[in-house]
């Protein structure tokens, strides 16, 4: 978890290309394949402060928009059956600019276990347009999760799915369903990359 492959996943480098996508818009993560059906699923924006492209993952501040994990059925095993995408609404009144969108699922099916939660972050850079004037200050990724967060180790039977994850959700109209909060160990990089879709 104190790594900064924590940020975008594992030896990930700064994007290239840049989409855009309007405040108060809908932004799709399709994930080619996806095999865990237990877990919570989580967006994150970060400003760049400039060229995204040209970001250092240090220097990223991580602000949630996000979040979804159980109520009475795990997200992740929705997400399964949403052809494998996910739909995050971007904030109405976030500040234009260029940002990174951090969209990461947990896979939760060995929480119970120390270090037995994965994480699987992917990073895209967005240009958010628009007249919003928010902007929230987020967390470095080192500082996402720590190890004795309630709900990292822990059992994920749906009696124990009841804790919030830190940091909070800080825009509060946005989809919210109980989920824990998570991490540990990082995952091998052996699953596809995610696509994007901007609606």
């Amino acid at each position: 978890m104190n790594t900064l492959d924590i940020n975008c996943h594992v030896n990930a480098e700064p994007g290239a290309l840049t989409a855009q996508v309007a405040a108060g818009g809908k932004v799709d993560f399709f994930w080619p394949e996806w095999p865990h059906d237990v877990g919570p699923v989580l967006t994150y924006i970060a400003a760049c402060g400039g060229d995204c492209a040209s970001a250092e993952r240090s220097a990223l501040s991580w602000v949630k928009i996000d979040e979804a994990g159980y109520d009475g059925q795990w997200v992740a095993e929705k997400l399964m059956n949403n052809n494998f995408t996910w739909t995050a609404t971007v904030p109405s009144t976030i500040a234009p600019g260029n940002y990174v969108f951090r969209h990461e699922i947990i896979n939760l099916h060995s929480g119970a276990e120390k270090n037995g939660a994965q994480l699987y972050p992917q990073c895209v850079n967005i240009e958010i347009t628009g007249t919003g004037t928010d902007t929230p200050q987020g967390v470095p990724g080192v500082e996402l999760y720590k190890a004795d967060d309630a709900g990292i180790l822990f059992d994920p039977t749906p009696k124990t799915c009841q804790h919030t994850p830190f940091p909070v959700l800080l825009f509060t109209m946005l989809r919210v369903l109980l989920p824990p909060p998570f991490r540990q160990s990082l995952p091998s990089p052996s699953l596809p990359a995610m696509l994007l879709f901007l609606k």
